[in-house]
């Protein structure tokens, strides 16, 4: 449920494309991060975990990437980045979601 609502916010987004949209996605993860131009990749937090070594391994390999974690318990989530802070996105809504989308790619143009 949690993914369609994300595919249905970025539906109406002319500058975003879903490009996977598997927990199997996910296994390959590190491999997707290093090898395609991923900008911002979209996880939930009650499907699976990654620890903190984990998010530091992918943004290490791709500083501009951005990882938003979606907490669906509190109905937003935490982007993310290589840089010495982390936005809480809140309350989750297509707008918020677009935003924290945007933010995240934008890090990956500086």
């Amino acid at each position: 449920m949690l993914s369609d609502i994300i595919v249905l916010a970025i539906a109406d987004e002319h500058d975003m494309t879903v490009v996977a949209r598997s927990t199997d996605a996910m296994t390959e993860l590190d491999d997707s991060v290093r090898e395609e131009r991923v900008d911002v990749v979209i996880f939930s937090s009650s499907a699976i975990r990654l620890d903190r070594e984990r998010i530091g391994r992918l943004l290490n390999w791709n500083p501009r990437l951005g990882l938003i974690e979606v907490v669906p318990q509190r109905d937003g989530g935490t982007l993310h980045h290589l840089v010495a802070m982390q936005d809480e996105i809140g309350p989750l809504t297509r707008p918020s979601l677009a935003g924290a989308i945007r933010t995240a790619a934008a890090l990956r143009r500086r």
